[in-house]
């Protein structure tokens, strides 16, 4: 019921997803795209821009690649990794929307910022927050076999001390074998589904999805968009920018 004005994007439940024009039942939200514009020759390029799809189950996990999160909170701004509406000039990071984006941009304050743990002090808030989060506050899951609470990656503890209970899952396609599954249906998505038919018309490579050629386009028509926020260094993607960064990572 908010104004139009207010409503930052359309979010959408796409449990059991199935196309409405032949009642066919579609794998996930990319898939269901294909699907559209091959069988049915619809597209709809600017949903990559104005709706979120998640998937409302008592498994919060991410309907693009799969992760899965602890609360719809932590869901919910993950989706910006997706999205590149709006672009951080300062370190690279993208979001959805505007008041997602203006939010961001308080982390880039310059002054003293000091941990309230340890007597480090750091020029950006960012950085202190960094710091504090990696150094102080360490993250933890439980293992559903044996309960403990895991610091770190959760399919290495597995992998570790419950490989009676690892399953392999082997591409078909390829034959590359996982022994996590959120990896092997990332792969499965990124390598192997749908038809790659969207052409950079700078270079030659191919794209399965508009937004991802979207994405791409950036490395050709906007270079060094990316800036530094401690030296002023500028680069053409945000990989090479977010490696860049680490150098400047206090101890």
């Amino acid at each position: 019921m908010k104004p139009q004005w207010m409503n930052e994007i359309i979010k959408f439940d796409i449990t059991d997803l199935h196309c409405t024009e032949c009642l066919l039942m579609l794998p996930d939200w990319n898939n269901m795209f294909v699907h559209f514009a091959e069988t049915h020759d619809i597209g709809f390029d600017e949903a990559y821009t104005r709706v979120i799809p998640y998937s409302l189950t008592m498994d919060l996990q991410c309907v693009l690649c799969h992760n899965n999160f602890a609360n719809y909170g932590l869901l919910d701004a993950h989706m910006n990794l997706h999205y590149s509406n709006h672009i951080c000039f300062k370190c690279g990071d993208t979001f959805l929307s505007v008041p997602r984006f203006e939010k961001h941009l308080m982390v880039h304050q310059t002054g003293i910022f000091k941990c309230p743990k340890c007597d480090k002090v750091f020029a950006l808030k960012k950085y202190m927050t960094k710091h504090f989060t990696l150094v102080h506050k360490q993250k933890t899951a439980k293992c559903v076999y044996c309960k403990m609470n895991v610091e770190g990656p959760m399919h290495l503890h597995v992998s570790e001390k419950h490989s009676e209970k690892v399953k392999q899952f082997t591409c078909e396609v390829c034959g590359k074998v996982f022994t996590w599954k959120p990896f092997f249906l990332a792969h499965m998505r990124r390598r192997h589904k749908g038809i790659k038919k969207f052409k950079c018309e700078y270079c030659p490579k191919m794209f399965l999805m508009p937004y991802e050629l979207k994405t791409h386009l950036i490395t050709h028509t906007r270079a060094r968009l990316f800036e530094c926020g401690e030296c002023k260094a500028t680069f053409n993607n945000i990989t090479a920018m977010k490696k860049h960064i680490s150098v400047h990572k206090h101890p």
